[in-house]
């Protein structure tokens, strides 16, 4: 309303001095330049105050956003921190698995070695004891061919005696061959089970 007011006396007043070439004029005219530049400027600070208003009304959205924005950085930096305990753990278990890797393989060679010694002790013992069994094997047979020979009661008792006491030693030796066998084959079955958990190692 102001400002149509103002329009109005400002034509009317170019209409008044339109032909005057007074100072009046001159200096009239000046003011109203001057009012038109003052009501532009008031409709530019109007429309600032109220692009002003509309930003405060942001404000406390703007703070919230900031407030969150200084929490999610303070968030990131203890993930950060977490992640680095959780790779230096990640670190630790994989020395972890090195070294069990390593002490399961040298003693898979400690056993190793260990088994080749008793294989190749068992082994000895077996032919010891089957050339030591055929030994007795073939004494047996022959007293029992002199024992058929020969008809003479305290001959035959005495050779008896012999007899009974190789039948005895054969058993024993025979005993003690299924023994060492059955020792071989649970020794290969162990080895046969280690190869089997920890392909990597070679017979």
């Amino acid at each position: 309303m102001v400002e149509r007011d103002n329009f109005e006396y400002t034509m009317w007043a170019e209409e008044v001095f339109i032909k005057n070439n007074s100072i009046a004029f001159q200096k009239m005219k000046t003011i109203l330049e001057l009012k038109k530049l003052i009501l532009v400027l008031k409709s530019k600070i109007n429309l600032a105050e109220q692009q002003m208003t509309k930003l405060k009304e942001y404000v406390p959205t703007f703070e919230s956003i900031i407030s969150k924005s200084r929490e999610y950085e303070k968030l990131i930096l203890v993930l950060n921190k977490k992640i680095e305990d959780i790779q230096d753990k990640i670190e630790n278990i994989k020395k972890d698995i090195l070294e069990g890797e390593r002490v399961q393989k040298n003693s898979i060679k400690i056993n190793q070695k260990r088994e080749k010694t008793l294989k190749k002790m068992l082994s000895n013992l077996y032919e010891n004891s089957y050339d030591s069994q055929e030994q007795k094997e073939n004494r047996l047979h022959e007293l029992e061919k002199e024992a058929k020979e020969y008809s003479n009661p305290s001959y035959v008792f005495k050779e008896r005696q012999e007899l009974d006491y190789y039948i005895k030693e054969f058993e024993l030796s025979k005993a003690k061959n299924m023994m060492l066998k059955e020792m071989m084959s649970m020794n290969i079955k162990t080895v046969a089970n280690q190869q089997r958990c920890d392909p990597s190692v070679s017979k």
